[in-house]
């Protein structure tokens, strides 16, 4: 399918360009140059389809067969991969959720998809960052995260949330997504721009970073990690208090909560357990 821009009906670009360039000249939008009707039986079947299954049949008319239909319906598979269930309010207010994803936050909807069709498309992380004009520019680091792994990515986090749907056992978070996001706030937008252009120029460097902090994760020293991550040259170095000190010290009366109401299972990232403020030396001086 071809797409035109919203300001110049006349731009004429194939899927990849509008993926990858994300705002079409003029800064318009990209639109498609035509909206498939859906036949009835997909309307008639919809209420016994996973969401999955909706955005397969809904997207391939936009998306292949630029991407091959196999290949496309096992992106849909693996970034919709949760419910996004509507709760009823009342008789006349209904909630749509958006945080059943892997890190209970809205981007698990649009992000998880985005990533992959752009990682389809880019034979290198030489993109546009367009597309993000309007949001806080640490989302893009996620999609290059796919790249600097250079491997199939698994989330444990997502694994864990599994697990403990498979057993009935309650997931709760350390902080609600309102205030993921507000952490970010807290950092300069233009300094957020600087850091994803600085990752996206030196993304060898975020490779090698990687391997190191996998055999240090392996290793299991956690006060090593947390050295190596302070002293990390990409990312978001320079707000370790914003990102880790200051959660941590936040985290420590909600963990304690969380273990006198039951027996509970903590999961964080490596990063926050070591330090001298770190969730272990914390919890220690907490007794």
């Amino acid at each position: 399918m071809k797409f035109y821009s919203t300001r110049d009906k006349v731009v004429d670009n194939c899927l990849k360009d509008a993926v990858l360039k994300g705002m079409a000249p003029g800064k318009g939008l990209y639109m498609p140059q035509n909206i498939p009707v859906l036949d009835d039986d997909f309307w008639l079947q919809l209420p016994g389809k996973s969401m999955s299954e909706i955005g397969f049949e809904v997207l391939k008319h936009y998306f292949c067969p630029d991407i091959p239909e196999d290949i496309f319906k096992k992106m849909v598979d693996d970034a919709f991969d949760f419910p996004v269930p509507v709760k009823r309010v009342n008789n006349q207010i209904s909630v749509l959720e958006l945080f059943h994803g892997p890190t209970f936050a809205f981007k698990d909807v649009g992000a998880r998809f985005l990533a992959r069709v752009m990682s389809f498309f880019a034979d290198s992380v030489g993109f546009n960052i367009a597309p993000f004009a309007g949001s806080k520019p640490y989302l893009l680091t996620s999609l290059l995260y796919s790249y600097a792994l250079q491997c199939p990515q698994q989330s444990v986090e997502e694994q864990l949330t599994i697990m403990a749907g498979e057993k009935g056992i309650r997931v709760a978070g350390l902080e609600t997504p309102q205030e993921q996001t507000a952490l970010f706030d807290l950092i300069p937008y233009r300094k957020q721009a600087e850091m994803v252009l600085r990752m996206i120029d030196s993304i060898h460097i975020a490779q090698k970073e990687f391997r190191e902090l996998t055999d240090l994760y392996k290793s299991q020293d956690i006060q090593k990690l947390y050295e190596y991550v302070s002293k990390s040259e990409s990312d978001f170095s320079g707000f370790e208090n914003i990102l880790l000190a200051d959660r941590n010290r936040k985290w420590i009366s909600r963990i304690e909560k969380l273990l006198s109401d039951a027996s509970s299972f903590i999961a964080v990232g490596a990063a926050h357990l070591g330090g001298e403020e770190g969730l272990v030396r914390l919890l220690r001086d907490e007794g």
